[in-house]
């Protein structure tokens, strides 16, 4: 698989890597000595990119070796399909991304003194003929870890998750007031009649689940309630991405669940810092988006209506002093509001879970395991209670 990588993309060798080491530290002493491909994701697997790890070793002026490691992703290129795609370019939103908004996210988290939101973005190449790439570093090296999936993300990963979630929604707000052609890339709706990669996706899933509780129960009512549900869902997805004037409008996430999300530990090992990655579906939209992904498709077994709640006075919370410290100038949504901006983009939430529980518990009979059956038994009572099927 590496050696397939570096023959499809000739240009990644020993001079790409060394003078991206020399430009990302300014000195050009450094002379690389080798670099190694570790996994390699094909963009089958990831949708619209070739990712591969490396771990670089080079020399400086101390003469002593040292390493960096770097993911690097390339894009997909097809001549014949760039004017098609150029719309709705999920590679370039996050390429995009980094290039122009994360250095302004950067300076406003300065002022705020708060910690990074992502890792160190070390280059990237928007210009064709060459393919679109995106050179980051590994977070591994500053000891930052992914929770295990089957565990789910517990109140104080989702405290600190939904802390630094509420910074970054504060600060690209703030952003939009003074420079709104900033976001004119990310204005695109990740679903819509006209952007329809996750529709098949989502109706999948929900087939998936009608099939798994019937199996469980055949006679439960949420069987034909889903199968009312599904006839318009793709209807009702689309409108939670429409914004009025009148809400609080912000650079979501849109794909803000436990795997994109990276933490670092202290000696109790308690989580301390949170970071985030793989910014490819950010959409300037309402805050509730990322609220309900995460919420509904990240959380541990212990996180019910009651954590639900007061996660997201702690996210208001600290949005408000947050746009507070950056001298928001329109109104700042109080916490019904903000309640509201969940439940009225909850779908996206539901969807992401029937799409997303699955992988987590690593399970295709939903019913068989004791974990995931807990948290779909739940989340169904829940999704059922509040509305979200009907």
């Amino acid at each position: 698989m590496p050696k397939e990588f570096l023959r499809k993309y000739i240009f990644i060798n020993n001079s790409f890597f060394e003078q991206i080491l020399r430009d990302f530290y300014d000195d050009k002493t450094i002379f690389l000595k080798t670099f190694e491909i570790g996994n390699v994701t094909k963009r089958e697997e990831s949708y619209w990119c070739d990712q591969a790890s490396v771990v670089t070793n080079y020399t400086d002026a101390s003469n002593v070796l040292k390493s960096m490691n770097m993911i690097v992703k390339v894009a997909i290129y097809n001549p014949y399909m760039e004017e098609a795609v150029e719309k709705y370019d999920v590679f370039k939103r996050e390429l995009l991304f980094y290039q122009k908004i994360l250095p302004q996210v950067r300076h406003l988290f300065q002022l705020i003194e708060t910690s990074d939101i992502t890792c160190n973005i070390i280059r990237t190449l928007n210009k064709r003929p060459q393919p679109k790439y995106i050179v980051m570093e590994e977070l591994s090296k500053d000891k930052y870890l992914r929770v295990q999936r089957r565990s789910g993300l517990n109140e104080s990963h989702l405290r600190l998750t939904l802390e630094k979630l509420a910074k970054f929604h504060a600060s690209t707000a703030a952003l939009f007031e003074t420079n709104r052609e900033l976001f004119s890339n990310h204005q695109i709706p990740n679903v819509s009649e006209y952007f329809k990669i996750f529709h098949s996706m989502f109706t999948n899933a929900v087939e998936k689940m009608k099939e798994e509780i019937e199996k469980e129960n055949p006679n439960s009512l949420l069987v034909p309630k889903l199968r009312e549900f599904e006839k318009n869902m793709i209807d009702k997805v689309s409108e939670a991405f429409i914004l009025s004037e009148d809400e609080l409008g912000v650079l979501c996430h849109g794909d803000l669940w436990l795997h994109n999300l990276l933490f670092k530990y202290n000696k109790e090992k308690n989580p301390i810092d949170v970071k985030m990655v793989d910014f490819g579906l950010t959409y300037f939209g309402s805050p509730g988006l990322d609220l309900a992904y995460v919420l509904f498709t990240s959380a541990s077994n212990e996180i019910t209506d009651y954590q639900f709640d007061t996660l997201i006075q702690h996210y208001h919370s600290t949005l408000y002093k947050t746009l507070i410290l950056l001298n928001y100038a329109r109104p700042i949504p109080s916490l019904i509001q903000i309640h509201n901006h969940f439940m009225k983009r909850g779908i996206i939430g539901v969807l992401y879970a029937f799409l997303l529980l699955p992988m987590r518990f690593v399970q295709n009979d939903y019913f068989k395991d004791d974990d995931m059956k807990e948290r779909l038994n739940f989340l169904l009572d829940y999704f059922n209670r509040k509305g979200f099927f009907e």
